[in-house]
């Protein structure tokens, strides 16, 4: 306990109590148990009831109670602390477990050790030797088995058959212990591992330990800090009430304006008379004319103009001759088609220049190239 600390406080001692389970079944007839406790108690509890004689549906339990005391012999109150059950082994007739426990059951990752009605053991196969009933690594050391040998204290893989109880209050407890497989499970239940007898006879002992040793690794270090006393609150101040004032007296009843007089109706205007109808003079008939008209003189006719001289008749033209006419032009061959130069890649640009024939066509489609034609012809 020299280097024994929990939340900072040094852990000056640990009282344990055991007792007996009194359901275990182990056949010695003077009820005697031998127990071998270590000097130090991280090492754990060697208990047996054993005979001489290997015995059938036996079994032994131990229950385990501990109070742990600080500096000053005070009883530590523990808060979700974890304590580390280790070493749980499951054979074919034998299966090492704890129950009857304060706390709640933690798993490791990668463990065989579960939880099943109340009870942490092996709880689905074996692992008591590897390659026989699921059991993935052999708990007693073989120089050919890597990862073999994890039934030890200093066992890098002791996870493979630990857990972990959390645990809270001053007071504890834990029961741990052996039974045969027959008082677990039925038949059907087991695993079959070839030559070998789910119901024999099995010794009732057991080795256990109890101790902060977690057998998880990895596991990053978690430090609970206290928590920030309560500060004391202030008291609040006294309120500030107003002075009462008397009261405004009610404000004097305005003084209203007289209503304007409403407007007069206009009077009735008289019909306007009958305008006076005009009058009309009788119409007279026209006097007959009695003096003749006068007519103006007739006008003088024109005079004639006098015949002018018939004018002279105009030098008739000369016309040149007409032009010769074209020669039927000569027509070339149409040139056969360019044939495709081949392309080597030589990495040299070619081109290739086709041959090009100049035409002369007047508007009737006939070539005039290197022939006379006439001014302005087209």
């Amino acid at each position: 306990l020299k280097n024994s600390y929990y939340n900072g406080k040094k852990i000056s001692k640990v009282v344990y109590k055991y007792t007996v389970d009194p359901d275990s079944k182990f056949q010695n007839p003077t009820g005697n148990v031998w127990l071998g406790i270590f000097t130090d108690p991280t090492l754990g509890v060697f208990a047996s009831a054993y005979t001489g004689q290997n015995e059938k549906d036996t079994s032994i339990f131990i229950k385990n109670e501990f109070t742990f005391y600080d500096e000053d012999g005070n009883p530590i109150d523990f808060d979700n602390a974890l304590l580390s059950v280790a070493s749980l082994n499951r054979e074919h007739n034998s299966i090492e477990m704890a129950k009857d426990y304060s706390g709640t059951f933690v798993k490791i990752s990668g463990s065989s050790i579960g939880e099943k009605k109340g009870m942490i053991y092996r709880t689905d196969t074996l692992n008591f030797k590897k390659g026989e009933g699921g059991s993935l690594h052999t708990m007693y050391t073989r120089a050919s088995e890597p990862g073999s040998g994890w039934d030890s204290a200093d066992a890098p893989n002791s996870w493979y058959g630990a857990g972990a109880v959390r645990m809270s209050g001053p007071n504890n407890y834990i029961t741990l212990g052996a039974t045969s497989a027959t008082n677990v499970l039925s038949l059907a239940e087991m695993p079959q591992v070839p030559g070998k007898d789910n119901t024999a006879g099995k010794k009732p002992n057991i080795w256990y330990s109890l101790n902060g040793k977690i057998r998880a690794v990895n596991v990053p270090k978690v430090t609970k800090e206290k928590p920030t006393p309560p500060v004391e609150p202030t008291k609040p101040d006294e309120p500030v009430y107003e002075v009462e004032k008397e009261l405004v007296d009610l404000p004097v009843e305005p003084s209203y304006e007289k209503e304007p007089t409403p407007p007069s109706k206009t009077p009735d205007q008289n019909i306007p008379d009958k305008p006076v109808e005009p009058t009309y003079e009788v119409e007279k008939e026209l006097e007959p004319g009695t003096s003749e008209p006068n007519y103006e003189k007739e006008p003088t006719p024109p005079q004639s103009t006098p015949d002018q001289e018939e004018p002279t008749k105009p030098v008739e033209p000369s016309y040149q001759s007409l032009p010769t006419p074209p020669v039927a032009p000569t027509y070339e061959k149409v040139p056969g088609p360019v044939s495709v130069p081949t392309v080597r890649y030589h990495y040299y640009k070619l081109a290739v220049q086709p041959g090009v024939t100049k035409e002369i066509k007047n508007q009737d489609d006939l070539d005039i190239d290197k022939t006379l034609v006439a001014k302005q012809s087209t």
